[in-house]
């Protein structure tokens, strides 16, 4: 009788346990998330803002590789390579993005063109 009791106990203060550290995400919040992943009201500005950030973490990146004191000079000459094609491969993934048909301000009206 204890055994089952304990048994009990225990399967029900785990089942509260994970029912509580559940957080449902409401409708609006999956709606911004979806909204702004599918978005294709790119201007130049979001694209330019996209690249530079881009940019400017990939710098940081390599800047830490470079002044790593554990790292040998061919070990960072490859890591470096590597974040420099990855940023390349972001930056063309950005500028397609802009670039593709589905992009409504990518047109004259992106440049500031009436």
């Amino acid at each position: 009788m204890k055994k089952i009791f304990t048994l009990l106990f225990t399967v029900g203060t785990l089942t509260a346990g994970i029912a509580q550290t559940h957080q449902p995400v409401s409708r609006f919040q999956t709606h911004e998330v979806k909204k702004v992943e599918d978005s294709y009201s790119f201007t130049t500005r979001q694209r330019d803002e996209q690249i530079a950030r881009i940019n400017t973490d990939f710098n940081a990146k390599i800047k830490a590789v470079k002044f790593d004191r554990y790292l040998k000079q061919n070990q960072k000459t490859k890591q470096i390579a590597k974040l420099e094609v990855q940023k390349t491969k972001e930056i063309n993934a950005v500028k397609a993005k802009f670039a593709n048909k589905r992009n409504r301000l990518s047109g004259s009206y992106a440049y500031g063109r009436h």
